[in-house]
C-alpha cells in the first residue's frame, strides 16, 4: 500500500505543483479515513481471531456481521462528514487558490473512499484473524499487477 501511494506521489509530482498539492491534500482524507476504519478491523482480528482459535463458529458468525455493520456504518458516518466538512478542510489545508479548487474538484472522490474501501479494511482483519495472511497477500499482488500498469497508461493518456 505505501509503494502504491508513493506511485501516486510520483506521478502527481510528474503532472505538476498544482496536482501534485491537491493529491496530497486528498490523499490526507484517505489517510484519515483508513485509521478510522482500521480501528475496526483490528478489533474485528482480534475478535474474530478468538472465536475460531476456540473453534466457536456460531460467535465468529456474529463477529462477522456485527463488525460488518460497524465498519459500513463507521465508512457512511465518515463519507458524510467529508461531504459536509470538505470545503471547511480544503479552506483549511491550503490558501492557493488554484490548489482549493483543483482539490476541491475531485473532492468527491475522497468522500467516497471509506465506502469504496470499507470491505477491505473489514475483511483484512477478519482474514488476519483467521491467521489467513496469505490470502490478502496473494489478492494484493494480483491487484498491484492490474493497478500499477493501468495506472501508468490512464496517466500515459492524461485521464
Amino acid at each position: 500500500m505505501t509503494l502504491s501511494f508513493a506511485w501516486i506521489t510520483r506521478l502527481s509530482a510528474q503532472s505538476g505543483d498544482v496536482i501534485l498539492a491537491a493529491n496530497a491534500i486528498l490523499l490526507q482524507v484517505l489517510s484519515i479515513s483508513a485509521f478510522a476504519l482500521d480501528g475496526v478491523a483490528v478489533s474485528a482480528e482480534t475478535l474474530s481471531g478468538q472465536a475460531a482459535g476456540r473453534r466457536d463458529w456460531p460467535r465468529f458468525r456474529i463477529i462477522v456481521k456485527r463488525t460488518g455493520i460497524v465498519s459500513y456504518g463507521l465508512a457512511i458516518t465518515l463519507s458524510a462528514i467529508w461531504w459536509l466538512a470538505m470545503p471547511t478542510y480544503l479552506q483549511f489545508m491550503t490558501n492557493i487558490e488554484s490548489v482549493f479548487t483543483l482539490a476541491y474538484e475531485y473532492h468527491l472522490y475522497a468522500v467516497l473512499l471509506p465506502l469504496v474501501g470499507v470491505g477491505a479494511y473489514w475483511l483484512d482483519g477478519i482474514f488476519f484473524g483467521l491467521t489467513a495472511g496469505n490470502v490478502i497477500r496473494n489478492a494484493a499482488l494480483i491487484l498491484a499487477a492490474i493497478f500499477f500498469p493501468l495506472s501508468w497508461v490512464l496517466y500515459q493518456r492524461g485521464i
